[in-house]
Parts: structure tokens; C-alpha cells; sequence
């Protein structure tokens, strides 16, 4: 038997051990972290046995799954999805339409526990949407990140230093007529990116890309959701965008590697990547996503959950 509950700040820390570095003060401060909802696993005299994370996005109305662990002998006794089903539960009635999972499996592999969880818990079939690639150290002194440059009525611009009216325009834009996939947006992780690394392109006086950049451990960072206009994809502005968050990482110290995210359909900017560079990537492997609607005909509970048992 195990018990289910919405954790908050006071219990946390009794389930911080399940969470990676780089979340532990998200689950920590989740009583003053707006969208953000917790919700635990426990055993016999009240032994956390797991947790799930997730941060809703309101604008999108769309959560999104940070975290999903179970302790690794408690494992094949209906957590996993008895919490993903609270989750479910506990948004539905916050203007909620779905739920995302995202998970990362190397190219070559068997079929990994959390996707026979998914497929129980009827999400849709998994997709790969980016490719990560880890790099060391290496790339810092890489000779074309000398040579970048950008076409005349361009600029890069700090990420931090968007206008408030340019943040709207991306957002409703998208809303009506979608120009950018939602999983290279850059408002996908809120406010949590690394601002000395993450910029953004004008073309003419109007946004038209950007790089966003996560400190995700003390010698980690993740360059993800490089996007450029199609319009503007052979003009060379994807390759200074990425140079300018590479030579800001130098800025920001203690950095031994880097993960890159590259969409794999496209390949233009794979054959970039691989041939600038590839002598430096050390691991390569794939990021898929899974899907659920929640809302009319989905799981529901009473709202406020909850603590529940469940034999």
C-alpha cells in the first residue's frame, strides 16, 4: 500500500533526494513558485517512495512533466502510474489542456521502463524531437567561433533585454499562425534560463530567432531551442547565435561541457553541427515526447487532492 499527497515546502525536503541538482530548489520553494505542483508517494511509516514535478504554463495551457522518479525497489507497484494520474487530476481544473513528458534514450536501445508507463497509462506514442549532443571543453577554442558574423539590419540582442510588447507578439503570433515548433519556444521553461548565454536575433527591428541557454549542474550547460526563421536559416545568423551563447559561457566560468539540441529532421543544421563540431561531441542521444489531454473525458478528482491511499 502507498499514500499519495500534494507536497509543499515543509515536506520536501523529505523528497529532495529524488530530484536532480539542478530541481532541488524548485521542489524546496514550491510554496512561492507560481504553476509549479508537486505531488508524492509514500510507503509504510510514511517513507517517500516517489515524486512527480510539473510546471504549468498557463498562456499555452499546457503542464509539462519536470520530474518523474520512483524509488528504484519500490519500482512495478503502481506509483509511477498512480502519480502521473494525480497529476492529471490536479490540473484539470486549472485551465489545463494537456500534460507533456519528455525522456532521453540513446540511439540504440531497448525499451526503456518509463515508455511501458506511458503506453499503460495511454499517452500518446512517443516522438523524437531533438537530438542532444554532448560536447567538452574543446569547443571553446573551435576556429569558427572566430569567424562568425551577421548579415547587415541584424542584431543579437540578451535574451534578458526582450520588450515586454515583443514577448506578446511571439506568443499571439504563434497562437494564431504557428511559426515555431512549442518545443523550441523560448518561454518553454518560464524564467529559467542563463542569462548571460541566452540571446536573441532582430532582423529588421522584429524578432526572428533565438538561443536559450539552462546551467543545468556546476560544469553543465544546455544550449536548446536555437530556433531561426525558415526565411533565415542559410544566412548564417543560426551560427553566430550559437557562437554568441558558446563565447558567453567563458563569461560565465566553471563550465567543463555542453549539451546541444538539434531538431534531427533538420538536416542541414545536423551536417553543421557534426562537421564544426563533431571531434568534440563524447555522447550522443535522443529527446522523445509523450502526450495526454486533460480535460473533458480525462481522469479527474475532487481539486485540492488529496491525500489518497492505494492498496
Amino acid at each position: 500500500m502507498f499514500s499519495l499527497e500534494q507536497i509543499s515546502s515543509a515536506s520536501a525536503t523529505d523528497f529532495s533526494f529524488l530530484a536532480p541538482p539542478d530541481l532541488v530548489d524548485e521542489l524546496e520553494g514550491i510554496d512561492t513558485t507560481a504553476n509549479v505542483y508537486a505531488i508524492g508517494a509514500t510507503v509504510i511509516l510514511i517513507q517517500p517512495a516517489g515524486l512527480i514535478l510539473v510546471r504549468a504554463v498557463p498562456e499555452e495551457a499546457v503542464a509539462r512533466v519536470l520530474l518523474l522518479n520512483v524509488v528504484k525497489d519500490r519500482r512495478r507497484l503502481g506509483i509511477g502510474t498512480a502519480l502521473l494520474e494525480a497529476a492529471e487530476a490536479l490540473l484539470a481544473g486549472k485551465n489545463i489542456e494537456s500534460l507533456e513528458l519528455r525522456y532521453q534514450k540513446a540511439p540504440v536501445s531497448d525499451k526503456l521502463p518509463i515508455e511501458f508507463l506511458l503506453e499503460k497509462s495511454v499517452w500518446t506514442e512517443p516522438e523524437e524531437e531533438m537530438l542532444l549532443m554532448t560536447v567538452d571543453h574543446r569547443i571553446f577554442d573551435a576556429d569558427w567561433l572566430k569567424s562568425c558574423s551577421l548579415p547587415s539590419a541584424h542584431e543579437i540582442f540578451p535574451w534578458s533585454e526582450l520588450r515586454q510588447a515583443e514577448k506578446e507578439w511571439l506568443i499571439e503570433s504563434n497562437e494564431k499562425r504557428p511559426w515555431y515548433p512549442r518545443h523550441v519556444s523560448p518561454f518553454k521553461h518560464g524564467e529559467e534560463y542563463e542569462p548571460m548565454t541566452s540571446f536573441g536575433l532582430r532582423s529588421h527591428g522584429k524578432v526572428a530567432g533565438w538561443i536559450m541557454t539552462r546551467r543545468l549542474s556546476e560544469d553543465t550547460m544546455s544550449y536548446e531551442s536555437l530556433f531561426i526563421r525558415r526565411e533565415l536559416q542559410s544566412s548564417g545568423c543560426a551560427v553566430a547565435l550559437l557562437g554568441q551563447a558558446i563565447r558567453g559561457t567563458l563569461d560565465v566560468g566553471g563550465v567543463r561541457q555542453g549539451i546541444f539540441g538539434l531538431d534531427p529532421k533538420n538536416l542541414p543544421a545536423r551536417a553543421f553541427f557534426e562537421r564544426a563540431c563533431g571531434e568534440f561531441v563524447s555522447e550522443i542521444k535522443g529527446q522523445y515526447r509523450s502526450g495526454k489531454l486533460v480535460g473533458k473525458g480525462a481522469f479527474r478528482r475532487e481539486p485540492g487532492i488529496l491525500r489518497e491511499e492505494v492498496m
